[in-house]
């Protein structure tokens, strides 16, 4: 369960529901939002608003919940139940994805076994390009990152800096 103390969100045993001044836009909306994992239930009926502007924080022991709540936000899992909302779209939508960035320090963020190109193409298509756009803007960022004579190289060769590039967000 989540609750809010002093600008922290914090894990405990029941839900406060969390609303900010009118005058605030809502970022990320979690509604009532439910994730199961089996029988586990990662997430249970959580509504929090987060308005722009605003640090919040997730804290809780391993197993609370919070990277889970991160993705859901991201949309790279879907709820059990309730909705999330970025920015007043559907987390699940292209335009709620291309808001949101999401990496966790246990995510390597590229496929080792498939080459720049491809981890390029696959994510581009992912966020809601043409698989033609997606190929033509990986091809564009390679070579602006230095990276277009590797781009057909798995990324398990490239050094720590190449992989660094060839993941880089915003580009």
């Amino acid at each position: 369960m989540v609750f809010l103390h002093h600008g922290v969100l914090l894990w405990g045993e029941s839900v406060i529901n969390v609303v900010f001044d009118n005058g605030f836009v809502s970022v990320v909306l979690y509604d009532h939002v439910t994730k199961r994992f089996g029988r586990i239930v990662a997430v249970e009926d959580v509504y929090l608003e987060i308005p722009e502007g605003r640090i919040v924080a997730l804290v809780g022991p391993n197993g609370a919940g919070k990277t889970t709540m991160l993705r859901l936000a991201a949309g790279i899992l879907v709820p059990d139940g309730g909705r999330v909302l970025v920015y007043g779209y559907d987390a699940m939508s292209v335009r709620a994805k291309r808001r949101v960035g999401f990496m966790t320090p246990m995510d390597r963020g590229v496929y080792w076994r498939l080459t720049a190109m491809d981890n390029l193409v696959f994510f581009g298509t992912l966020y809601g390009l043409s698989l033609r756009e997606a190929r033509e803007r990986a091809k564009e960022l390679l070579e602006e990152l230095g990276l277009g004579g590797r781009a057909n190289d798995w990324v398990a060769t490239y050094s720590t800096g190449m992989m660094r590039s060839s993941r880089s967000p915003g580009r």
